[in-house]
């Protein structure tokens, strides 16, 4: 991967950024802002139930069994959830409320 973009950086940088512009554009487009929305909502579905270096090796919902663990876990997600923001297209707000549901995290943060 880190290949790949150093290619496409190599490449913008020969091409005087022509590259970036047809990434920009093609992101731009409905099909490729729905997948992309397909794959942000499939990632953070299965977070829940991969374990993270930063939680001990728990899993999420292992993780918020724990009152310690659970400050970090909402950590986590407070941060994605700034992050999605930031996105172009934005990570739609349903995703986190979903997360926070299935991890019975405050809905209000």
């Amino acid at each position: 991967m880190e290949e790949m973009l150093a290619d496409a950086r190599a490449a913008s940088a020969a091409g005087g950024g022509k590259v970036e512009k047809n990434v920009s554009e093609l992101a731009q487009l409905p099909e490729v802002r729905a997948k992309l929305a397909e794959m942000i909502t499939a990632h953070w579905s299965r977070w829940v139930d991969q374990p993270i270096p930063m939680l001990g090796g728990h899993t999420p919902m292992q993780a918020v069994q724990d009152a310690d663990e659970r400050e970090v876990v909402e950590s986590l997600v407070m941060h994605a959830e700034r992050h999605g923001r930031l996105m172009d297209p934005p990570t739609d707000e349903a995703v986190f409320r979903r997360l926070r549901e299935r991890l019975e995290l405050d809905p209000e943060h």
